[in-house]
């Protein structure tokens, strides 16, 4: 015969809602704010130093044993529907128990003070009635358990004042005031659930405050930009206060909103960061975001060599051979890439898509696009081969070797001394010379020398156009900090590097050098140099000369 029984609470679940229930100094205190609000008050002064937390507010306090033995001994007590009235935040009453993590806890209120020591103690605490000390509210003292490094001090009271800006109720955090009343911030969106300002372009998270308190971040790749969601009406959240349910009605008729906005964002942008595209890929991936015309163009690719290109890229119409994969950096993977003998994708792309292959890939991006478009075979992804990078790779001869002076030709020779002539133009001591290689136009070793690979010379002209583009490559190889002989990648401290540097004019002193001192080199190796490159030579001069004689005229 059945019989019916009832579930038990081991002791030990005290301590594990105790120890275990705060991730953070700042939430247990966050616990005491909205505690705080709860009890009526108008204000809360917090004070902060290494060894204590003080809170006190003006609310209602205890007023009775019996509300102590019920309220503050008695965890999970459940709310009367008067209650649930008058609360702004309390749905567990667990809350307190976050600060007993922290250090030995004493509670004062009216004639009642209670003592807390949970590591102490255990589930004992202690409680004296008949000395007033506070007549109005609650003042809650943690003596740490462990002191704070300045570091971890400074942190809590910055992620604090972060936690509790938007409070219903006046926060003094160390003297200073740090909340401010919502309605009076400026927002991009408001309706009757929320307020709501979101970035521009991606960076940081989106923080969502549940009336006002800080309750979890939602990662910038998940919506594609950041920003802050301050809920007018309660949200349901779990037990530790750190995340929303999902089946909070506030919260679902908040969401689509964000993610209609955060959408649009995304569309509107002319440059994705790598925000936009990893919240872009989710959403084709979760049927979020079909392709149509407008979508296809999104640059959400990432090739071996970190560039980024649209869907479209990837298409038939788009005249692609073949697709290839392999890691971000690949030196050979790079050269079939620029070469147009397959476009070769980085492996993360697939990841961001959750695909295990190239293949699925293709099968994916069609079955994203809309209606119209499947019949058509310049859209079908599916119809453009995919080849094994290995067997590509082979077809490259990846030896690099350093060729002497003796063995170039004219024009290389008339090359290499223009480069060591006009390599003043960089800060870096480096030995030029001419390369032989299948798989770069440049390389280094970062310290000794810079080869310049002699299929890349050969292509260029002696023009402007043509010192413009050997700047570039000299330049790429002078912010390599490491030997990229071998496969490499380039993070983003080397773009910086670059754009810095190139923000600094080193490119367009080295053309300058190139254009005022190639008559003398090419004089020098007994080298005629064409009508073209005199007349080039010519017009700089005449634009030196122009110069000159406007200052001198200003200075008279």
């Amino acid at each position: 015969m059945a019989e019916k029984r009832k579930f038990k609470i081991h002791p030990e679940l005290f301590h594990n809602l105790i120890l275990r229930q705060a991730g953070s100094l700042s939430k247990a205190i966050l616990e005491l704010v909205m505690n705080s609000v709860d009890a009526g008050a108008t204000k809360c002064v917090i004070s902060i130093d290494s060894s204590f937390v003080h809170v006190d507010d003006d609310g209602e306090g205890f007023q009775s044993r019996e509300e102590i033995e019920r309220c503050f001994e008695t965890l999970g007590q459940p709310h009367t529907e008067a209650e649930k009235k008058k609360k702004t935040y309390g749905q567990f009453r667990i809350g307190r128990g976050q600060a007993f993590a922290y250090g030995v806890n004493t509670w004062v209120s009216n004639r009642f003070m209670m003592s807390v020591d949970a590591k102490g103690r255990g589930d004992d605490y202690e409680l004296t009635e008949g000395k007033t000390v506070v007549t109005k509210g609650c003042s809650v003292q943690i003596k740490l358990y462990e002191q704070l490094l300045p570091s971890d001090l400074e942190e809590t009271k910055r992620t604090l004042a972060k936690w509790v800006q938007y409070a219903p109720i006046e926060i003094t955090l160390n003297k200073k005031v740090v909340s401010i009343d919502p309605a009076t911030a400026k927002w991009d969106h408001e309706t009757e659930d929320a307020y709501i300002k979101l970035k521009a372009r991606g960076g940081g998270s989106l923080d969502i405050y549940n009336l006002g308190v800080f309750v979890f971040a939602v990662q910038d790749f998940v919506h594609g930009c950041g920003g802050t969601v301050v809920s007018k009406k309660q949200l349901r959240v779990n037990f530790a206060r750190n995340d929303v349910q999902s089946d909070c009605p506030v919260w679902r008729r908040i969401k689509p909103l964000i993610n209609k906005k955060t959408r649009t964002n995304l569309l509107n942008r002319k440059v994705l960061d790598d925000a936009g595209r990893s919240s872009l890929i989710n959403r084709i991936v979760n049927k979020e975001l079909e392709l149509d015309h407008t979508n296809l163009n999104l640059k959400v690719i990432t090739a071996v060599t970190g560039r980024h290109y649209s869907i479209r890229d990837l298409m038939p119409s788009h005249k692609v051979t073949a697709l290839t994969v392999t890691e971000v950096g690949s030196i050979k993977g790079g050269r079939i890439h620029n070469s147009g003998r397959a476009f070769v994708l980085a492996e993360h792309v697939l990841d961001a898509f959750d695909v295990k292959d190239l293949k699925q890939l293709q099968r994916l991006l069609k079955s994203r696009l809309i209606a119209s478009y499947r019949g058509y075979d310049g859209y079908d992804f599916c119809t453009v081969p995919i080849v094994n990078f290995d067997m590509l790779a082979e077809e490259l001869d990846s030896k690099m070797e350093q060729l002497s002076d003796k063995d170039l030709s004219p024009a290389e020779t008339l090359w290499i001394n223009l480069i060591r002539d006009c390599a003043s133009a960089f800060p870096e001591t480096r030995r030029y010379v001419v390369g032989q290689s299948e798989s770069a136009d440049g390389w280094t070793d970062a310290m000794t020398y810079v080869a310049i690979n002699r299929p890349f010379l050969k292509r260029l002209q002696f023009s402007p156009a043509g010192f413009g583009e050997l700047a570039a490559l000299l330049l790429h190889e002078l912010c390599h900090q490491e030997d990229d002989s071998r496969d490499h990648e380039h993070d983003q401290e080397f773009y910086e590097m670059f754009h810095d540097r190139s923000a600094k004019g080193e490119p367009a002193r080295f053309v300058g050098h190139c254009i005022t001192n190639l008559p003398k080199i090419a004089d020098r190796l007994d080298r005629r140099l064409t009508r073209h490159q005199l007349r080039t030579a010519d017009k700089v001069e005449e634009g030196a000369r122009a110069v000159t004689k406007a200052l001198a005229a200003r200075t008279t």
